[in-house]
């Protein structure tokens, strides 16, 4: 829009801007924001962010303040000049008037548009926006009966609900609106066997009811009860419906499988056992819960008698941090249908859910900005919980500071530990930056791989690692561990440190002995 304006001030005229509406069959939103700008100035704009399928937008525009600011801007010399070779002007009679033919010059035509203040979402509302008006055209556009989302207890899986209940407000505003297309819709994929087809939701909460389902999947021995109340919590609060499944039969089933068929029986790496042995287990647990996730999104819309039980769209909620460091198990709860946050880092998140916290009134979402991130996927001891942070080795913030350094700003491992050892040298040694550098690399180059089957993901972001066309890169990387790059961060470490070590001995004070 800034571009669009800048162009209009330069050089003047009427600008018609037509954008299109909706995910458009891929993983970007068109937001709409078609607008009318004369001479760089918004005069006429349609709403963005909003469903429905058109918008129209009229102006009224006086062409002769056109040209008397073409004139003002092209100087006193350019307009003599003009006028010297007006001669030189073809002038052509057509059969029609773009004027309201004997019209008085009075009534709401007859006075240009006047210039429209400019409208800005902060950056926290288009990260809750933005993916709700996708997941409402995905899902009219497919013919499914609503969304079901794993919900862990954690920040990733809260945000994808948030997501879903800001799209509840937004078709609940156009319901009031009078938009026959989305109320059409809402009553298709909605009816029941036991309710008027003309039925309608008098609240988000009553509409977030019948569209998204939550199941939270629990193992006795490794979730915690905080997690499971926040899940029931936010149930609560966005009237979701929710269900509370234990799945530890399942698990052990599996566990039995293995050993049963090899005899050996593994344990967690917190009981003694290795760290295949660990991982092992926390998989089993973890595809467990993609497998339970769509049996439930199959069964759901029969068991609650809707007209036309088509299935559930599953929603995975990985966020762009846990893509990039690769902290996630491939065909485990980030393979879904779709991912309303997949481009989206940790810290973005957490300030969408601080908007939502303050605009929806919903005070329990708090709980989730203060839980510790935990996958929950191992047991729970009185010495022991699982974090996520410790797993990866670094925090979320440094995770996304080398998002950005990789994707946005196009630095490899050396020419980002060459920019951060400067820029983060008040809160890490050389040492220490280097160590984090190689550590994200490493993990980088080992789990590329896993991104070849990401479940599609709304695209928002200039730093999304996700392996399409906004990510095109090789999946397959040399052993990291070696190399001539990390020893080339080594060396560098090495000088910066002789060279620190020397700028200490120089700035020392000097004591001479009488």
């Amino acid at each position: 829009m800034d571009s669009i304006c800048r162009l209009g001030k330069n050089v003047g005229g009427v600008y018609i801007y037509s954008n299109l509406k909706g995910c458009g069959g891929e993983r970007m939103l068109y937001e709409g924001a078609s607008c009318i700008i004369v001479n760089g100035e918004v005069i006429a704009q349609s709403p963005r962010f909003k469903l429905g399928d058109v918008d129209v937008i009229t102006a009224t525009v006086d062409l002769q303040k056109v040209d008397e600011y073409r004139c003002s801007i092209l100087g006193h010399a350019n307009v003599q000049f003009l006028r010297k070779n007006a001669g030189a002007l073809s002038y052509v009679d057509v059969p029609f008037s773009l004027a309201i033919p004997n019209r008085i010059a009075t009534g709401p035509y007859s006075v240009p548009s006047a210039g429209l203040p400019k409208v800005h979402f902060a950056e926290a509302e288009e990260v809750a926006v933005g993916p709700a008006c996708w997941l409402w055209d995905y899902l009219r556009r497919a013919g499914m009966s609503g969304f079901l989302c794993p919900l862990s207890g954690g920040i990733d899986s809260c945000s994808t609900s948030i997501v879903v209940y800001v799209m509840c407000y937004l078709v609940m505003d156009a319901i009031k609106s009078g938009d026959c297309g989305v109320i059409n819709d809402v009553q298709k994929m909605c009816a029941t066997t036991d309710r008027s087809p003309d039925w309608l939701p008098d609240t988000p909460n009553e509409l977030c009811n019948n569209i998204l389902h939550t199941v939270y999947m629990c193992m006795p021995e490794h979730s915690s009860a905080a997690s499971e109340k926040r899940a029931r919590e936010l149930r609560d609060s966005i009237g979701a419906y929710h269900l509370e499944i234990n799945i530890e039969d399942g698990y052990k089933a599996q566990k039995d499988l293995i050993i049963s068929a090899t005899g050996y029986q593994p344990i967690f790496q917190v009981f003694g056992g290795s760290r295949a042995e660990d991982i092992c287990l926390q998989n089993i647990q973890a595809r467990l819960r993609m497998v339970t996730a769509y049996q439930f999104g199959q069964i759901l819309p029969v068991s609650r008698k809707r007209v036309c039980p088509t299935p559930l769209l599953i929603l995975a909620s990985t966020n762009a941090d846990e893509v990039l460091r690769g902290n996630y198990t491939r065909y485990d709860c980030s393979s879904a249908d779709l991912n309303p946050i997949g481009s989206y880092s940790k810290n973005h998140l957490r300030e969408m859910i601080g908007w939502a916290q303050h605009n929806f009134n919903l005070p329990v979402l708090q709980t989730f900005l203060d839980a510790k991130p935990s996958g929950e996927l191992q047991p729970i001891t009185k010495d022991y919980c699982q974090d996520d942070e410790g797993d990866l080795g670094m925090s979320y913030d440094e995770l996304a500071m080398f998002a950005i350094s990789r994707k946005i700003e196009h630095l490899g491992a050396v020419s980002m530990f060459q920019k951060h050892v400067q820029t983060m040298a008040g809160d890490y040694t050389p040492q220490e930056m280097a160590e984090k550098i190689k550590k994200f690399h490493y993990f980088l180059a080992l789990n590329r791989h896993k991104s070849t089957t990401l479940t599609p993901a709304y695209h928002a972001t200039s730093y999304s690692p996700h392996n399409n066309w906004c990510d095109s890169r090789q999946f397959l990387f040399p052993f990291q561990n070696t190399g001539h790059t990390f020893q080339k961060i080594d060396d560098l470490t090495a000088l910066i440190e002789k060279r620190e070590y020397q700028n200490q001995l120089n700035a020392a004070p000097i004591t001479a002995k009488l």
